[in-house]
């Protein structure tokens, strides 16, 4: 017996809409999975916040896991590209690193050329790449990043690249890859002002 509004149609076949569908998900998955479904849902156009919170609203909160899935609803944002982005958020906040921009724009100001990036950390003047391996399908590909990275290096930012398996297996190590990071972004600005001055 479910509210009219958490129902959809699909080729005459009744479904669950997409904003109940991330709920009953987020009531059953570990938190990080969670968070992971609904950022998607949200990043597709498939559901939007008010939506979520209204049949969050409609759940009994006696069912079980309901608490769990308002927390992941809550804890979704916009700003991640990929569920490894989203698992990468998650594990920053909760090791206590200071909050990242998330799809930032670097701009080299001498020509205009300009990387978006996804996580930046400007007061430590470090990036971090959240890598998949889809994105290298061809050597060309690998070939243009690596020139990308030099060039942000250029602009005095410390590159951190991190995996699906560093972030899941590793996190702890991962995030003292990224506090090593905010070292040799410090030591590249100071390295940036001596050529200056």
């Amino acid at each position: 017996a479910l509210p009219e509004h958490h129902v959809a149609d699909i080729d005459g076949v009744p479904v669950t809409t997409p904003a109940r569908t991330v709920v009953d998900l987020a009531r059953s998955l570990p938190f990080p999975a969670a968070v992971v479904v609904a950022e998607s849902a949200l990043r597709a156009g498939r559901t939007d916040r008010a939506e979520l919170d209204r049949v969050l609203r409609d759940c009994c909160w006696t069912w079980p896991g309901v608490r769990r899935a308002a927390r992941g609803v809550d804890v979704a944002g916009d700003g991640s590209d990929s569920p490894l982005e989203t698992l990468c958020r998650l594990l920053f906040v909760r090791h206590g690193l200071p909050p990242a921009d998330q799809q930032a724009l670097l701009v080299d100001p001498r020509d205009g050329w300009f990387a978006r990036v996804d996580f930046l950390w400007p007061a430590h003047r470090t990036v971090v790449e959240a890598d998949g391996r889809t994105k290298y399908g061809e050597p060309a590909d690998l070939w243009r990043e690596k020139l990308r990275q030099e060039r942000i290096e250029e602009l005095g930012y410390a590159v951190v690249r991190v995996t699906w398996g560093q972030v899941t297996r590793q996190p702890a190590e991962t995030v003292a890859r990224v506090l090593r990071g905010f070292v040799r972004g410090a030591t590249l600005t100071d390295h940036l002002c001596q050529l200056h001055d």
